[in-house]
């Protein structure tokens, strides 16, 4: 036993100093540090335009358009149906590759438009959600349909139920906006 406790303790001791050889001397605990500041700053971006950009879409799904509600509709089944990694490398390499834009500008667009497609799922199911006794509630007191819920009104009040996914929205954003070192890496042209 004491053998594969002597044995422990030199891999411990190997490990420990490989650490602090490669992370701490070579000081890579900066690139570490920049990555995440990038993921942070991608994702807050991203879950911003895709806010704006989910709450068009749902106002154009449920408007009485058809034309508008087909539109919404393709947009988010193509955005949801393909993987995040495809999409950024659709904006970067056929959308914006005759353009010298920054990597960090592009991942920023590419997921805010992903985010876009499932916020406005989100948003459109707490306006749906809506009872409508809200809505007469609302009319009652001088509310024309907007400001009684109606349509958009009460959707704010509504999305404190919607909470919990829109905190999951933001948790898959951040988790997917850590492969946009991947495209800068592998992909920047020098």
């Amino acid at each position: 036993m004491p053998e594969f406790l002597n044995y422990l303790a030199s891999l411990l001791w190997q490990f420990t100093d490989k650490f602090y050889a490669n992370f701490i001397n070579e000081r890579r605990y900066e690139s570490i540090a920049k990555g995440i500041g990038i993921t942070i700053e991608v994702s807050f971006l991203a879950i911003g335009l895709g806010v704006l950009i989910g709450f068009a879409i749902a106002a154009m799904k449920l408007s009485n358009n058809k034309w508008l509600q087909r539109v919404a509709n393709s947009y988010v089944s193509i955005l949801r149906g393909t993987p995040v990694v495809t999409q950024l490398l659709i904006f970067n390499f056929v959308i914006f590759g005759s353009i010298s834009l920054d990597k960090v500008f592009i991942a920023v667009i590419a997921f805010g438009v992903n985010s876009g497609a499932y916020v406005s799922e989100i948003m459109r199911a707490g306006i749906l959600s809506i009872d409508h006794g809200q809505t007469e509630a609302g009319r009652s007191l001088g509310f024309n349909a907007v400001f009684s819920g109606e349509e958009y009104g009460i959707a704010v009040k509504k999305g404190n139920a919607d909470l919990l996914a829109k905190i999951n929205k933001v948790i898959k954003d951040l988790k997917a906006s850590g492969k946009v070192d991947e495209l800068v890496k592998t992909y920047s042209t020098k």
